[in-house]
């Protein structure tokens, strides 16, 4: 009797698994020739769920085996990364899969971005013990380990929410995501619900300084999107998702968020939405669809022509908060700015007085030279008047035969100097009056002066001037 259920056991376990296994390896042997036939390097496969395994992954080591699995096109072979893990397995038609790496520690690196970059392994991001990281992880096909790459700061991102595009032909990881949920610290602290884009340079091993601010007007259409439970494909012109039965192209190079043309849009749908498990990736201009039961490939053409440029950016800059350490600092540097500019306005006006104070005394001391050196002509008194004294000579002569006084205001008009500063007017009035004077001295031999000046009726610290009335017959 037992011999009977024995048997009746092991046939009914052989039915069940037996076709599973053996549609399973149809899928690999088809996705695995697919993949072999052309020169695309770094093709990155993604599922239709993120739990679909399409083989079962047993090794000697008693690691766990139920994590779910990355497929990625390494060498001109098909990988496997077991998520949490570090564990690859290199798979090949009809033989059993065969482990490359000599790690056994997991539970840091759920979800990662596993990617191919100049024929290494990289992993970026994940979630593990309660916490979310944005550390770049390298595999050493020598050591068989898991080594970190400092990109000088990390980029921890919500692993549940991010979306990643790997820029294979300028080599850039752009991502739209979320920063981590707080689950400990300051309680006042709030998640942060805004969506962000980042850009991972893989030749500097760099970060954008500060990220983007996601375009909140795009935001609506990622809130109720899971990453592993939808299309997505890493195409040339960028990141294809589909979104509620949709399918839109996010163009990270040239900030645009661009859509597809019905006739495209309606095909993507009709071979994504099969009720099938299914396998998404793009490698030859064309994006692939393999069905994980019977192995068949869908190739769909997908180019230039399919896409739709609405002009509309994915992302924008990241307005920022002014903190009090910056006010303060910017406070500083308006206060220095403009103490700078006072002093050099204060400079400014210790040089024309300097240039004043030089041209007086320049006049001062052309009076005090040899008193033969100021009279020239002895036939006329004028004609040893520069142009300037004799403009103010003739007016004050003017007035005074008019019975005027000259006043200081006249004669700042007729010297050209009534713009300039008082003290500076005061001082070029008094040599020029102090140098017609001496002329005229040494011209009549007479100690005498020419022009004299009285203070005003009416305001006592004011001067006009007028030529002594027993010299105006004398002046020719």
């Amino acid at each position: 009797m037992y011999p009977k259920f024995l048997f009746f056991g092991v046939a009914v376990l052989f039915v069940s698994i037996f076709p599973k296994l053996a549609l399973s390896q149809k899928a690999i042997d088809s996705l695995i020739k697919n993949l072999q036939n052309s020169q695309s390097k770094g093709v990155i496969i993604n599922p239709t769920k993120f739990e679909l395994k399409i083989l079962s992954l047993l090794d000697k080591e008693n690691c766990n085996n139920y994590n779910a699995h990355h497929y990625l096109w390494f060498k001109n072979k098909l990988v496997i990364q077991n998520d949490g893990s570090g564990k690859l397995y290199e798979i090949n038609p009809g033989k059993n899969p065969i482990r490359l790496d000599k790690t056994c520690y997991e539970g840091y690196n759920f979800k990662a971005f596993n990617f191919v970059y100049q024929d290494t392994l990289l992993s970026l991001g994940g979630y593990g013990f309660w916490i979310d990281n944005g550390l770049l992880r390298s595999y050493d096909e020598k050591n068989g380990v898991w080594y970190i790459i400092n990109t000088k700061k990390p980029v921890p991102f919500n692993t549940n929410s991010v979306k990643f595009y790997h820029d294979v032909a300028n080599k850039k990881i752009y991502l739209i995501y979320q920063n981590p949920y707080i689950i400990a610290g300051n309680k006042s602290e709030k998640d942060d619900p805004n969506f962000y884009v980042q850009c991972l340079d893989l030749v500097t091993k760099t970060w954008w300084n500060d990220p983007m601010l996601f375009n909140k007007a795009l935001v609506a259409k990622l809130e109720n999107f899971e990453e592993f439970n939808r299309a997505a494909f890493n195409t040339q012109q960028g990141l294809l998702l589909d979104l509620e039965g949709e399918f839109k192209l996010f163009d990270f190079k040239n900030n645009k968020f661009k859509n597809i043309s019905r006739e495209k849009n309606i095909y993507l749908f009709n071979s994504t939405y099969k009720p099938f498990d299914k396998l998404y990736f793009n490698k030859d201009s064309s994006i692939h669809i393999l069905n994980c039961e019977n192995g068949e490939i869908d190739s769909i053409a997908f180019g230039d022509a399919d896409i739709l440029d609405p002009n509309i950016p994915i992302y924008l800059p990241l307005t920022k908060k002014e903190s009090p350490a910056n006010r303060s600092q910017q406070l500083i540097a308006t206060i220095a700015f403009a103490f700078f500019l006072l002093l050099c306005g204060f400079f400014i006006f210790q040089f024309k007085r300097m240039g004043e104070k030089i041209k007086m005394l320049s006049l001062k001391l052309e009076s005090n030279k040899d008193s033969k050196n100021l009279i020239q002509n002895q036939q006329s008194f004028k004609a040893n008047l520069t142009e300037a004294e004799n403009n103010l000579l003739a007016l004050i002569i003017k007035n005074s035969m008019e019975e005027m006084m000259t006043s200081v205001n006249q004669m700042n008009q007729v010297m050209e100097i009534e713009k300039k500063p008082i003290k500076i007017q005061n001082n070029l009035r008094a040599a020029m009056v102090l140098m017609i004077n001496k002329k005229f001295m040494v011209y009549s031999g007479t100690q005498d002066e020419l022009l004299e000046k009285r203070r005003t009726q009416f305001d006592k610290r004011f001067f006009e001037y007028t030529v002594q009335r027993k010299f105006l017959s004398k002046i020719k």
